[in-house]
């Protein structure tokens, strides 16, 4: 097993930087260890077939919106900005069912988890633009 922190802890780690940027409180962070199942295995922005709930963000001024861009190394002009985010703590990817982000419409959206865990023959699928923050990856 194969393991990569990109910071100490799910507290400090680059999962709760982001949603902290983001400003998606707790009661909207997936807790849980979720498997990815035949039935469960889409993010989507469709909250009833997604294995992550959806969160939409309105950035309230350019200085939120430029703060967040900066930390994730992509750039939009657009203002007022809104993205899709989907957080999660904990997700385990399987060999015969990849993680798949595909939501509605072509704007990139943003994925934060704590720890991710790909099983062996395990594949993240980004049907659109992803911007992706994992604390800690584990590869099995």
């Amino acid at each position: 097993m194969e393991k990569n922190n990109t910071g100490n802890n799910l507290s400090t780690g680059r999962f709760q930087q982001a949603v902290d940027l983001l400003g998606i409180s707790p009661d909207k962070i997936k807790t849980g260890r979720l498997q990815t199942s035949p039935f469960t295995k889409v993010v989507t922005d469709d909250s009833d077939t997604s294995i992550i709930r959806p969160v939409k963000v309105a950035f309230s001024n350019t200085a939120q919106r430029d703060s967040f861009l900066s930390f994730a190394n992509y750039s939009n002009d657009n203002f007022p900005m809104e993205v899709t985010t989907f957080s999660a703590n904990d997700v385990v990817v399987t060999a015969q069912n990849p993680l798949i982000i595909n939501p509605s419409g072509t704007d990139p959206v943003v994925v934060n988890i704590g720890t991710l865990t790909m099983e062996l023959g395990g594949q993240v699928e980004c049907l659109t633009s992803v911007i992706m923050n994992v604390t800690t990856f584990i590869k099995q």
